[in-house]
């Protein structure tokens, strides 16, 4: 039985759930192993106390050990499982321009959060959070996509995931993952709709954050700040104001010139080498 085969050698390790696309296959290829690693989880109860951003894996060596050893193994592991968390890396996510953010997405769309619920599509995956969603605009991602229902997020914050209230409108910029489903995080554009600025809905509406992709966005994170090249606009909010959320970051975007230049429009701060730029109002 399963049971019995925890007497025969293994040995297990930990490691983040990024790499499990990239080494799960290796055990899959061993049925033993997959067996093995789905009775540790549920014969302890180990699940609830799995950190979403790792996982046990289970390979079979050759041999055996005596049932004192596979006892010490198994409490060593449940030390490492329980602390383990303790020494992950938290969500770390770099100051950018909202523009940048909304031109790396796959998909943006002004959403309302019905419910959400924990999922797990398999033995193998951590368990994420399933938010159900009512698309009310989609602002990018037409060809890819034309409604999106649900969006996922990791289930704690450690890995990026992403605590959103139901009843609640949101502005959501999220990426499309290898089964079609839509993935968010910290690191996403994610705000309640009423709090974005009147310019920041305006240059969404009117695709001038989409239409400034072809741009550039450098930061300047200390004065002074290097001139831009002529398809970069400078992102001046750090340094001014020390601060992602300042006013450029809340009211411009960079746009391109029909001489092929980009500069920001808006009320925000000019870049280095260029006067504000009034767009439409």
């Amino acid at each position: 039985s399963d049971r019995e085969n925890l007497k025969q050698g293994y040995s297990l390790v930990l490691m983040p759930s990024r790499l499990l696309s990239s080494t799960h296959s290796c055990c899959r290829q061993n049925n033993f192993a997959l067996t093995l690693l789905h009775t540790v989880k549920s014969a302890h109860g180990l699940q609830p106390l799995l950190s979403s951003k790792t996982w046990v894996f289970v390979c079979v060596l050759q041999g055996n050990m005596s049932s004192l050893m596979t006892g010490l193994l198994f409490s060593v592991l449940l030390v490492l499982i329980l602390r383990l968390q303790e020494f992950v890396d938290g969500c770390t996510c770099l100051p950018v321009h909202p523009q940048v953010t909304f031109c790396n997405s796959d998909i943006v769309i002004r959403a309302l959060v019905t419910r959400k619920r924990l999922v797990s599509f398999n033995d193998l995956e951590p368990y994420m959070i399933k938010y159900a969603v009512k698309q009310e605009k989609m602002y990018k991602g037409f060809e890819k996509r034309k409604m999106v229902e649900y969006v996922y997020t990791a289930s704690s914050s450690a890995p990026c995931g992403i605590d959103l209230e139901t009843n609640i409108q949101y502005l959501i910029t999220g990426q499309i993952g290898i089964r079609g489903t839509i993935h968010i995080g910290l690191c996403n554009w994610i705000v309640p709709w009423e709090d974005l600025t009147s310019l920041q809905k305006w240059n969404l509406k009117w695709d001038k954050y989409e239409t400034g992709c072809c741009c550039q966005i450098v930061s300047c994170h200390n004065l002074p700040c290097s001139a831009p090249a002529k398809t970069q606009c400078a992102w001046m909010d750090l340094a001014y104001e020390k601060t992602p959320a300042g006013s450029q970051a809340k009211n411009s975007a960079c746009t391109k010139r029909e001489d092929g230049s980009c500069h920001w429009s808006g009320e925000g701060a000019a870049s280095v080498n260029e006067n504000i730029y009034y767009g439409e109002p």
